[in-house]
């Protein structure tokens, strides 16, 4: 069942989420100094992977039924899913930068990323903690 909208209103509703996505992208990786930014694209690379890994196991799921061609849906969820996750994974590697950072002798600065958690204290309470990473070196 389609719905009210139809196919028309999924495709517009479709590109704002990918609209809204991409400008969260863009606003959630801050800009470095000293060097080209290249978060943005390693997030979309990220992102394409993580796509194309989850289609080849939503390919691998519907080979392993009974009727594979009733189950053709497996490969574009597990895209799906596999985009997601992939993006995911791009946004915390990025997100994960210290005040500076030493790579292979090129020092850059950037907007450190700030990690939160909560942990037990014992009494039933939960405590929030926030870090964040001063200085970063990569050795070769």
């Amino acid at each position: 069942m389609i719905g009210r909208r139809g196919v028309g209103g999924r495709r517009a509703r479709a590109a704002w989420t990918a609209a809204v996505c991409a400008l969260l992208i863009a606003i959630a990786a801050p800009a470095r100094a000293g060097g080209q930014d290249t978060t943005l694209p390693d997030v979309l690379v990220d992102g394409f992977y993580g796509g194309v890994i989850g289609a080849l196991v939503g390919t691998a799921v519907m080979a392993l039924t009974n009727h594979p061609k009733d189950h053709l849906s497996y490969i574009s969820t597990g895209a799906g899913v596999g985009v997601i996750a992939g993006t995911v994974y791009g946004l915390t590697k990025a997100t994960s930068r210290a005040l500076v950072e030493v790579d292979r002798g090129r020092v850059t600065w950037s907007v450190p990323g700030v990690t939160t958690g909560l942990s037990d204290e014992g009494d039933g309470r939960l405590r929030a903690s926030y870090s964040t990473t001063l200085f970063q070196h990569r050795f070769p």
